[in-house]
């Protein structure tokens, strides 16, 4: 979802009201992608949680006209790659335990994409599940598009190996699931005002407290000025 230059500029100042534009813009992908790859709840809350942490030290250098979404999914993807080691048991992955009635085929097909690198799996669930073009693809990757279309092939090739004539059947209850793994449009106000507690106000508190204090320092600097012209003899 793209914002106007304005929101954007407003952001860089942190006002709450703007962040919570831009937090909202991405949340629901933000959560989705970090969730789909690391396939457990509480690593892709984290995930999910620290990318919104770390915006906010990035966004005062952005340059408005720029495409912020862009960011996001990809530090998302970088963070889930540290969290690829501690994926779940199959029969706990969120790409199962979020299935409608997984079978056995369905089974074995999430097994086959947790078995394909990381880079293959990021491709294939940015395209198949995400929707992204392989230009997308390859930025929310950060790689060449020439390297995002390799690691795409690959992983569509090792997946229709194992399901077969059953790949886009199996591919389409892959993308149904995970789009239901994104927090519900309920949650999403109150969490993004809990971003704004725990975040952008103590920061917002800190930079209004250095103002003050350099104001104080510049205010105290004036007085000793006036003072010794007044009392000190050159």
């Amino acid at each position: 979802m793209a914002l106007s230059p304005d929101v954007l500029e407003s952001a860089k100042r942190l006002d709450p009201s703007a962040i919570a534009q831009l937090f909202a813009a991405h949340f629901i992908p933000v959560h989705r992608i970090a969730f789909g790859l690391a396939g457990r709840s509480d690593h892709g809350r984290n995930i999910a949680d620290f990318v919104f942490k770390k915006s906010l030290d990035v966004i005062p250098r952005w340059d408005p006209v720029a495409e912020p979404e862009h960011w996001f999914h990809r530090y998302t993807i970088q963070l889930a790659r540290h969290y690829a080691i501690a994926r779940p048991a199959i029969k706990n992955d969120l790409l199962v335990t979020t299935a409608r009635e997984p079978d056995l085929a369905y089974i074995a097909f999430i097994t086959a994409l947790r078995h394909l690198s990381d880079q293959q799996q990021e491709a294939f669930l940015l395209h198949f599940g995400e929707r992204f073009n392989i230009r997308d693809v390859a930025r929310a990757m950060d790689c060449s598009t020439t390297a995002a279309t390799t690691h795409l092939a690959a992983a569509e090739a090792q997946m229709r190996l194992v399901s077969g004539e059953n790949f886009d059947a199996l591919a389409a209850r892959f993308a149904e699931t995970y789009t239901r793994l994104a927090p519900d449009a309920s949650v999403v106000v109150p969490n993004i005002n809990k971003l704004l507690r725990r975040h952008v106000w103590p920061r917002r508190i800190l930079r209004f407290a250095l103002r003050l204090l350099l104001l104080t320092l510049l205010a105290a600097i004036v007085c000793a000025g006036w003072w010794i012209y007044h009392h000190v003899q050159f």
